[in-house]
Parts: structure tokens; C-alpha cells; sequence
């Protein structure tokens, strides 16, 4: 087992990974201009990658728990359609998927792997795939993004691989202490010029997010007369993505 100093590097590794934007997008993917979708408050498709996928920028409060804060975030979304049409009796409506993290690109998964996925699941009926960049990551905006050179961000990995766990010696463990509090500066002041968006990125938020695309697919359904999933989610999700899951289980035991 791994002890508690070298789970906290591990941790906050992560983290600086997830909010890099050059690990947003693997090299060998087609390449998509996010701006060019307007965001909205309602489920609007566009042909993207190629023409191969479709994306969405889905508007969303930025905190669900303050009606008044008019602050909003842009999630975006994409879809691996059906290869089935919607209509078809063996359509099986939407599946989402979060590939964990926390903080990896439903966006770059879905492009990775949607299509292997799609085939594994698909038999009587037939899905389509749907996934999203959690709040403050990759193609969402505004994004969570601690440091703007990339030197820095390398100094700080090099800085938090080399000072040793416990058994380095208190010297080290007041180190790494001090070098966890500066980074946490560091993204705070990051995040208030950029956003914000940490202070509401947490996992209950997503699931709230998780409740509204599932809404509005179905009120995009019955706008163009198609039968919609009844509000209710299903769902795949790996590593920090089975937690997002049980999250919603526990928030939202109906849908």
C-alpha cells in the first residue's frame, strides 16, 4: 500500500496533468474548433471531427446551489451516433460515459475508444454514445487551468518527484507541505483571473450536470418527435468515474 505522502504525490501529479491544456488532446486525434459552436441553454448538434461525430456546448449554471449567480459554464459534449437510426425499434438511447480521472476528456475518450465501446454493448439494441469534459477541463470553458507556461508547470513536477515521502526526513516533509500550499496559491489565484470554476467543479456539480444532459436529450427528443429515455441516465463510468456514478446513484436515486 502506498503510503499517505506518496498518495498525495500522486495525487496532485494528477491533477497537474488533468489541468494542463496540452494533455487536453492526444496528438494523433482530428483536430475540432470548439469555438465555432455557440453555447445554449438547449441540446444543439453539430457535425464535428470530420463530420464523424456530433458536439454540443451545453450551458449550465455555474452554481446549481445559488439561483441568483447568473454565471454560467459551457460543458462540452459529444455524441458517436447510433449505428442504428433513432427510430428504429432497436435503438437503445443514450449510454454516457466518464472516463475517470478526476479530470480526463469524455471529449478525447469517446474519440479514442467510442466506437469499441459502441461495439461492445451494442446486440438486441443499438446505442449511441455520449460523453463530455467535466466542468474546468479540456474543451469546457471556463477552464481550470493552474499554470500558463508550460516550464512552470514541468518545475513544479520535477520539484514534487524529488523531495522524498516520510521516510526522507522531516526536512523533506516540511518541503512538500510548503510546495502543496504554494501550488494551492498558485491555482487560487489562477482560477479567480480565469474563472472561476474550482470552487464549483466538485463532483456533486457534475452530477447535477450529468441530470441536466440527460434532460435536455430527452427535450431534444421530443422536439424532433422521437421517443425520449423517460429522464433516466445509463450509464458507464471507469476509475473516478464509478464515483461520479455512485454519486448520482445516491443525489438522484430516480433517474
Amino acid at each position: 500500500m502506498l503510503a499517505p505522502a506518496a498518495l498525495m504525490k500522486l495525487l496532485l501529479l494528477r491533477l497537474l496533468l488533468a489541468t494542463s491544456p496540452a494533455a487536453a488532446t492526444a496528438d494523433d486525434l482530428p483536430q475540432f474548433n470548439w469555438t465555432s459552436i455557440t453555447p445554449a441553454r438547449s441540446l444543439e448538434y453539430h457535425a464535428c471531427y470530420q463530420g464523424q461525430f456530433q458536439c454540443a456546448r451545453l450551458l449550465m449554471p455555474l452554481d446549481w446551489l445559488n439561483p441568483n449567480d447568473t454565471r454560467t459554464t459551457a460543458i462540452a459534449m459529444i455524441k458517436l451516433p447510433a449505428t442504428v437510426p433513432e427510430t428504429d425499434a432497436s435503438f437503445g438511447g443514450a449510454v454516457f460515459t466518464n472516463p475517470g480521472g478526476p479530470g480526463a476528456s469524455g471529449v478525447e475518450f469517446v474519440l479514442l475508444d467510442g466506437r469499441n465501446m459502441q461495439r461492445r454493448l451494442d446486440r438486441k439494441l443499438h446505442y449511441e454514445i455520449i460523453s463530455f469534459d467535466p466542468r474546468g477541463v479540456g474543451n469546457s470553458t471556463p477552464q481550470s487551468i493552474c499554470f500558463d507556461e508550460q516550464l512552470a508547470r514541468d518545475a513544479m513536477v520535477l520539484q514534487m518527484l524529488g523531495t522524498g515521502g516520510l521516510g526522507a526526513g522531516l526536512a523533506a516533509v516540511r518541503y512538500s507541505h510548503a510546495l502543496i500550499a504554494s501550488y494551492s496559491d498558485v491555482c487560487a489565484r489562477s482560477d479567480e483571473k480565469m474563472g472561476p470554476i474550482m470552487g464549483f467543479a466538485g463532483t456533486a456539480s457534475v452530477a447535477r450536470d450529468l441530470v441536466e444532459m440527460v434532460d435536455k436529450t430527452d427535450e431534444l427528443r421530443t422536439r424532433e418527435g422521437k421517443k425520449g429515455g423517460g429522464g433516466r441516465l445509463q450509464y458507464i463510468g471507469f476509475s473516478y468515474g464509478t464515483i461520479l456514478g455512485n454519486y448520482f446513484v445516491s443525489l438522484y436515486p430516480g433517474r
